[in-house]
């Protein structure tokens, strides 16, 4: 017999022993979303790809982002305000230092760049419905 070794790529959750249960196992990400860079340039392309996802298909939504994002975080991952902010994160007040949306969401720059961009287009979507809204909105108060 003849075994070929499954890459990465090719194990899939059917892939595993029946006497594995799939609640057992942690959550892992897709590998398109495992292998996002932490970069700017990343999250924008990452940003860019998910956009279609929340109705936002115009070139005019994308550049509004782009805008809005640019002027919080630079786009990076990482990005950290030098003041932090008092956050109410199960049932207690703490400190969190990163940049625009994500310290207001309870997330750490430690996160992947997906989940950053996943949770701060569901907070545009739930506040604002779209970037270009938010951007306006940015516009008057340079928060959003």
């Amino acid at each position: 017999f003849f075994f070929k070794q499954k890459t990465a790529y090719e194990i899939y959750q059917c892939d595993w022993s029946s006497d594995v249960c799939s609640s057992d196992l942690a959550y892992c990400p897709k590998p398109t979303e495992m292998f996002v860079a932490r970069t700017p340039s990343a999250a924008k392309m990452w940003a860019k790809l998910q956009m279609a996802k929340y109705g936002w298909n115009s070139k005019t939504e994308w550049n509004a982002l782009v805008q809005l994002w640019t002027n919080e975080s630079n786009w990076r991952a990482d990005a950290y305000n030098k003041t932090p902010v008092k956050v109410l994160l199960n049932g207690k007040i703490i400190k969190l230092h990163a940049g625009g949306i994500p310290q207001q969401l309870g997330l750490s720059p430690k996160r992947s760049v997906p989940e950053q961009v996943n949770r701060g287009f569901k907070y545009i979507k739930a506040r604002y419905q779209t970037p270009c809204k938010a951007y306006q909105w940015w516009l008057v108060h340079y928060w959003y």
